[in-house]
C-alpha cells in the first residue's frame, strides 16, 4: 500500500498503481467459489466415506473451510 500510495499520480489508487508482480498475482488468483450448501457438504462426506480431508479435496476446499462449514449443518 505504502508503494501504491507514493506513486500514485492522481487522489485515488488504483491497480495500475501497484507494483507489477501484485497485479500479475492478481490476475492469476481464481475467482471466488460458490457458497456451499449442507446438501453438497453432506453428499460429499457420503461419498468418501465420512474422510473430511478427501471430502474438501472433492469440494475444492481446503480441510479447513471444510471444518468452519460442519457446524452450521448441526
Amino acid at each position: 500500500m505504502e508503494y501504491a500510495l507514493v506513486h500514485c499520480k492522481s487522489s485515488t489508487v488504483s491497480p495500475d498503481d501497484l507494483p507489477a508482480d501484485i497485479r500479475q498475482a492478481g490476475r492469476l488468483a481464481s475467482p471466488p467459489k460458490k457458497s456451499l450448501g449442507a446438501q453438497e457438504l453432506k453428499e460429499a462426506l457420503i461419498q468418501t466415506g465420512g474422510k473430511k480431508a478427501k471430502a474438501a479435496r472433492l469440494l475444492g476446499i481446503s480441510r479447513p473451510t471444510l471444518y468452519r462449514c460442519l457446524p452450521s449443518m448441526v
